[in-house]
C-alpha cells in the first residue's frame, strides 16, 4: 500500500535545504528497508521539480549488479534520448566522448584515451557537468547497496569533485543488505552526508493509524504497534490494512490480534494478501508475482507471462488484482510497490524452483532478443544449461562489459559460459577470450586459460587450426600473461611455435611474432638477440610498419649495449608514427622507446612516450602497459629533478601491478626505483621497510628490471656500513645484467658504485680501474648524465679535481639536474680540501640550491652542512621559480599562458575547477606575480 509521510518534516527539510543550497551537498538516506526512503525519494524529486531542478532518477536492483555502469545507464539514458542527433553529437565530443560507451546503447567506438579507471569516470563527470549547465539536474538513486562496481566508482568520484556545479546527488541506502560491492557502497556513502531514517514516533503512529482506520486509536493501541513494528511505515502500514480488512478497531482488545504480528512475519502476510485475492485469479497472481520477482527489470508482461506460464490476458487480470491491493505499481515494467514485498515473494520460492525459473526467463529474453547483461544475469543465477545461446548470450554480454572499460563482469560472464560446455572450437574461443579480460584483472587465471586455449589449438591437426589470426593472438595474448609473472621463456616458446606453423603463408604475422618473441628475450637470460634482431629486420623489410616496429626493438638493445646513441634516438623517434591500428604492437614498442630513450637522457620524448602508454592502455584492454607507463615515467621524473612525481609514478606503478595479481606478485625493480627516490629525498626508514618488504632476491620477479631493486640494496647496504655486502650486490648486478647484453652504465651505474666501495676498503687499484672502464663506456655512448656520473666517481676515487670539473661541464645543459647537483657538491668538496674557500662556497651554494629545487633534501642537507662548515653559518633557502613548479603545475601553468580558461584546462587535463585553481595559486606564489597578468612572459624569461 501506499503510506502516506508520517513524521518525516526534518527529513523533508534537510532535503529541501540541500537541493536549493549554493554549493553540492550529496545526501544519503540510510534506514532499514520499509523505513521510508524511497518515498522520501519520491518527495525530494516533488521538491526538486518545484524548485526548477531536472530530476534524473535510478534504482538499483539485485540482479543487476554485474551490470557494467548499468546505474549510470538508468540516469542519463532518458535524457539523452530526447536529444537531436546533432545536439547529443555535441554532447559528447570532446573530454565528454569516452562516456559513450558507457551510457548509449548504440554501438562505438570505446573509450579513446586514459585508464579506463579513471577517464570514463571523467568522461561522465563532464557529461553530468555540461548536462547541469543546461540546467540545474537532482541525480535520485534508489538502493544504492545494489548498485553495479563501476557506477559506484563513477557516484564516488562525482561525489569526490568540489566544484561549484548545480548537481546534486541524493540516495537511499537500506541497512542489513549487504550487496556484492559493499565496499564501494562504503566509500561512496562515506562521502556524502548522513540522513538517518529511523521508525516513527507514537504521536507519529497515531496520526498514521487515524488516516488509515478513520477511528481514533488508543494508547494501548498505538504503543502495542510501535512495539511490534518498530515504527516501520511500510510494516506499519501493512498491519493497519490488515487490521482494516478484518474490520479490528484500533483499541485494546486489538492488542491480542498485534501481539501475532513480527516484521520476521511479513512474508506470510504479504503472501496471505495475494492468496486472498480474487479466487478466480489468485493462483495467476501468485504466479506474477513470482515471475516479478524473478525478472527484476526484465518484467514486462509478454515475459512475465511466459515465465509464469500463463497467457497474456490472464497476466493483465493479475497485474489489476495486485495494483488494486497496493502491491505492484507500474507495467513497464511490472514492479512490486516496495522491496519488502519483493523479497517476501522472493524469499518464498525454493532453490530449485527458482534456478529453474531463471533459466526459463534468460530462455524467453533471448528468444525475444533481449539485452544481453540481463539474459546473462539469469544465466548466473541457474545451473548450467547447456545449450548453445546460453554461451552466445554471455559471451555478448562480456563483450558488451569490455567494451565499457570493465572487465570484472566480462571475467564472470566468460566464466559462467565456459561452463555452459559446447563443441571443441567454442570451447577453445571462450577460453580464449575469458583469458584475455582476465589480462586485466587476474594475470595468473589469465596465463592459465591461455596456455589451455593454445594448447588445445596446437593439438589439432594443422589443417583445423581456428583463425590463423586467433591463434597468433591468443599467443601473443598468453606472452603478456606469462612475461608478467617473470616467465619469458614460455612467451617465445609459443611465439615461435606459432611463426613456424605459419611462415610460409603469412609473412607479415611472422614479423609481429618474432617482435613480440624478441621483447620477451628481454626477460630470458642469454637470448640472442643480434641474431633475432636481424632475421626480423630482414623479414620486415617488405612491410614499413613492420620495419619501424623492427627498427624500434633493434634501437632499444643497442641502447643496452651502449652504442650508436644517435641512430638509436632517430630510430626511437620514428616508432611514434606507428599506427594506432596496431594497439599491442604499437603499445610494446612504446615501452621499449621509453626505456631506450631514458638511457639516451632524451627525457622528453621518453615522457611522451609513457604519457601514451599509460593512456592508450585501456584501449587495447592491456593495463599492464599502463603499469610500465608510470614506471618508466618515473624514472623520467627521478632524472629530471621531480622526485615527487617520481614517488608518485613508482607507486601508481606498483598498485597497479598488484591490483593485477590479487596484491601478492613478487617484488619487481619497480620497488628498486622507489628505493632509490626515498635515499634521495632522506626518507631511509621508507627505503629500509620496502627493502625488507622485499624479501630476498631468490623471490623477486625475474627480469632485468629486478637489477634495480639488487643495486639499491647494494645502496642500503653501504648506508649502514656492511661495505662487503654491497659491493658483492653490485658486484652481482653487473653479472646479471651482462646474460641480458646490457653493459651501457646509463642503465644502472654498477661499476662506479662498486667502484667507490672498493675505495672505502682501501681497494684503489680495483677501484680505479672499475670507474676507467664506466668513464669509457659513457664516453662510448655519449649520453651526458651516464658520463657525468662515471668521471664524478673517477674524480672522488683520484681526487682529481679536473675530473670533477668535467663532470659538471658535461651536465651543464643537461636535463639530469638530479645528476648535475651531486657533481657540484663534490667538485665543491674538491675546491674546499684545495683551500679554494670562495669557489667551494659557490659551487656548493649552486649544488644546495639545485638540489631543493629537485627535491634531493638529502643532498641539499649534506650541502648546507658543508657551507656551514666553511662559512661558519647554513645558507638561505633557495628562492623559488619556474624550475620549482611541478609537472602539473608547469602543464596548467603553459595552458593559462596560451588563453586556456580554467574550465578548458580542467577538462582537458581531468582535473577539477578547484584544482586547477589551487594549483594557478601556487604557480603564481612560486613565480612572485599577482596573476594571469605577465604569466607567458615569466615562463618564457625563465
Amino acid at each position: 500500500m501506499n503510506t502516506p509521510l508520517f513524521g518525516r518534516n526534518a527529513h523533508l527539510a534537510a532535503i529541501a535545504d540541500a537541493i536549493t543550497a549554493e554549493k553540492p551537498d550529496h545526501l544519503v538516506l540510510s534506514g532499514t528497508s520499509g523505513a521510508g526512503k524511497s518515498a522520501l525519494l519520491d518527495s525530494a524529486t516533488e521538491l526538486a521539480v518545484r524548485a526548477g531542478r531536472r530530476v534524473l532518477w535510478a534504482s538499483a536492483h539485485p540482479l543487476e549488479q554485474d551490470y557494467a555502469f548499468g546505474l549510470v545507464r538508468q540516469l542519463f539514458q532518458p535524457i539523452i534520448a530526447e536529444l537531436s542527433e546533432s545536439d547529443r553529437t555535441a554532447l559528447f565530443a570532446g573530454a565528454v566522448a569516452p562516456a559513450v560507451a558507457a551510457v548509449w546503447p548504440e554501438p562505438g567506438p570505446p573509450a579513446e584515451a586514459g585508464d579506463s579507471h579513471f577517464a570514463v569516470p571523467h568522461a561522465l563527470y563532464w557529461l553530468a557537468v555540461r548536462l547541469a549547465e543546461q540546467g540545474p539536474i537532482v541525480l535520485v538513486v534508489d538502493d544504492v547497496q545494489w548498485a553495479d562496481e563501476a557506477s559506484l566508482r563513477w557516484l564516488a568520484y562525482l561525489a569526490g569533485r568540489v566544484d561549484p556545479v548545480p548537481l546534486l546527488l541524493i540516495t537511499a541506502r537500506t541497512t542489513g543488505m549487504r550487496g556484492a560491492a559493499e565496499a564501494s557502497v562504503d566509500q561512496l556513502t562515506g562521502q556524502l552526508r548522513p540522513v538517518v531514517v529511523s521508525g516513527l514516533s507514537e504521536p507519529h503512529i497515531a496520526a498514521f493509524a487515524r488516516a488509515a482506520l478513520n477511528a481514533e486509536p488508543e494508547p494501548g493501541f498505538v504503543a502495542a504497534c510501535r512495539e511490534v513494528t518498530g515504527g516501520n511505515p511500510f510494516l506499519l502500514g501493512e498491519l493497519l490494512a490488515t487490521l482494516a480488512e478484518e474490520g479490528v478497531p484500533p483499541t485494546k482488545g486489538a492488542i491480542t490480534r498485534l501481539a501475532e504480528f513480527s516484521p520476521h512475519e511479513v512474508s506470510r502476510w504479504v503472501l496471505t494478501r495475494i492468496r486472498r485475492a480474487d479466487p478466480d485469479v489468485s493462483a495467476a497472481c501468485a504466479a506474477v508475482a513470482e515471475a516479478m520477482a524473478i525478472l527484476g527489470e526484465s518484467a514486462y508482461p509478454p515475459i512475465v507471462a511466459a515465465v509464469a506460464g500463463l497467457t497474456e490476458e490472464t497476466t493483465d487480470r493479475a497485474a489489476d488484482v495486485l495494483s488494486r491491493m497496493g502491491l505492484l505499481r507500474g507495467r513497464a515494467p511490472m514492479r512490486f510497490a516496495h522491496s519488502i514485498v519483493r523479497g517476501a515473494v522472493d524469499g518464498e520460492i525454493p532453490a530449485g524452483r527458482r534456478r529453474t525459473a531463471h533459466a526459463q526467463a534468460a530462455r524467453v529474453l533471448d528468444a525475444q532478443r533481449g539485452d544481453a547483461e540481463r539474459i546473462a544475469a539469469h544465466l548466473l543465477a541457474c545451473d548450467p544449461v547447456g545449450e548453445p545461446w546460453a554461451a552466445g548470450a554471455l559471451r555478448r554480454a562480456a563483450g558488451l562489459a569490455l567494451h565499457r572499460g570493465v572487465a570484472e563482469p566480462a571475467v564472470r560472464y566468460l566464466r559462467r559460459a565456459l561452463a555452459e560446455g559446447g563443441d571443441e572450437a567454442t570451447r577453445i574461443a571462450v577460453t580464449a577470450e575469458l583469458g584475455r579480460a582476465e589480462l586485466s584483472v587476474d594475470l595468473r587465471s589469465a596465463a592459465a586459460h591461455l596456455s589451455d586455449a593454445f594448447e588445445a589449438v596446437v593439438a589439432l591437426p594443422r589443417e583445423s587450426w581456428p583463425d590463423r589470426l586467433f591463434t597468433a593472438t591468443v599467443a601473443k595474448d598468453l606472452t603478456l600473461a606469462s612475461g608478467a609473472s617473470g616467465n619469458f621463456s614460455m612467451g617465445r616458446d609459443v611465439l615461435d611455435q606459432v611463426a613456424a606453423a605459419l611462415e610460409d603463408s603469412e609473412p607479415q604475422l611472422v614479423c609481429d611474432l618474432e617482435a613480440y618473441a624478441i621483447g620477451a628475450g628481454v626477460g630470458i637470460p642469454g637470448f640472442p638477440h643480434e641474431e633475432r634482431l636481424a632475421r626480423l629486420r630482414e623479414r620486415a623489410a617488405p612491410f614499413p610498419d613492420s620495419a619501424l616496429l623492427a627498427a624500434a626493438l633493434t634501437a632499444h638493445y643497442r641502447s643496452g649495449t651502449g652504442t650508436d646513441r644517435e641512430r638509436v634516438v632517430e630510430d626511437l623517434r620514428r616508432a611514434w608514427d606507428m599506427p594506432a591500428a596496431s594497439a599491442i604492437e604499437r603499445l610494446g614498442a612504446f615501452a621499449f622507446c621509453a626505456a631506450g630513450l631514458c638511457r639516451a637522457d632524451e627525457f622528453d620524448l621518453a615522457g611522451q612516450f609513457c604519457e601514451a602508454l599509460i593512456a592508450d592502455s585501456s584501449l587495447a584492454g592491456q593495463p599492464i602497459f599502463a603499469e610500465l607507463g608510470h614506471a618508466l615515467n618515473g624514472v623520467v621524473a627521478f632524472h629530471t629533478g621531480r622526485l615527487t612525481d617520481a614517488i608518485d609514478e613508482a607507486r601508481a606503478a606498483i598498485e597497479l601491478r598488484d591490483s593485477l595479481s590479487g596484491g601478492s606478485w613478487p617484488a619487481s625493480g619497480w620497488e628498486g626505483h622507489l628505493i632509490r627516490v626515498h635515499l634521495a629525498t632522506g626518507e631511509i626508514e621508507a627505503a629500509e621497510r620496502l627493502l625488507t618488504a622485499a624479501g630476498e632476491p631468490d623471490t623477486w620477479q625475474p627480469s632485468y628490471f629486478a637489477n634495480w631493486l639488487l643495486y639499491e640494496r647494494g645502496q642500503m647496504r653501504m648506508l649502514r656500513g656492511d661495505l662487503e655486502g654491497a659491493l658483492a650486490d653490485h658486484r652481482e648486478c653487473g653479472r646479471r645484467l651482462a646474460e641480458y647484453d646490457i653493459h651501457n652504465p646509463a642503465e644502472i651505474p654498477w661499476r662506479s658504485r662498486a667502484a667507490l666501495v672498493n675505495h672505502r676498503l682501501g681497494r684503489t687499484g680495483p677501484a680505479v680501474e672499475l670507474a676507467t672502464e664506466e668513464v669509457e663506456l659513457a664516453r662510448r655512448w655519449g649520453a651526458p648524465r651516464a658520463l657525468g656520473q662515471a668521471l664524478r666517481a673517477l674524480g672522488r676515487i683520484t681526487r682529481d679535481t679536473d675530473l670533477l670539473v668535467e663532470s659538471v661541464a658535461v651536465l651543464a645543459d643537461s636535463p639530469a639536474k638530479p645528476a648535475r647537483a651531486y657533481s657540484l657538491f663534490h667538485l665543491g668538496l674538491a675546491h674546499h680540501r684545495e683551500s679554494r674557500r670562495a669557489d667551494a662556497r659557490t659551487v656548493l651554494t649552486q649544488a644546495h640550491h639545485l638540489a631543493h629545487e629537485c627535491g634531493a633534501l638529502r643532498l641539499a642537507e649534506n650541502a648546507a652542512e658543508a657551507i656551514e662548515r666553511i662559512a661558519g653559518r647554513r645558507p638561505n633557502a633557495p628562492r623559488i621559480g619556474v624550475a620549482a613548479l611541478t609537472a602539473q603545475e608547469r602543464r596548467i601553468a603553459d595552458r593559462a599562458a596560451a588563453g586556456a580558461g580554467n574550465r578548458e584546462i580542467a577538462e582537458e587535463l581531468f582535473l577539477t575547477l578547484r584544482t586547477v585553481e589551487q594549483h594557478l595559486t601556487s604557480v603564481y606564489r612560486k613565480l612572485g606575480i599577482d596573476g594571469r597578468r605577465g604569466l607567458a612572459d615569466t615562463l618564457r624569461s625563465r
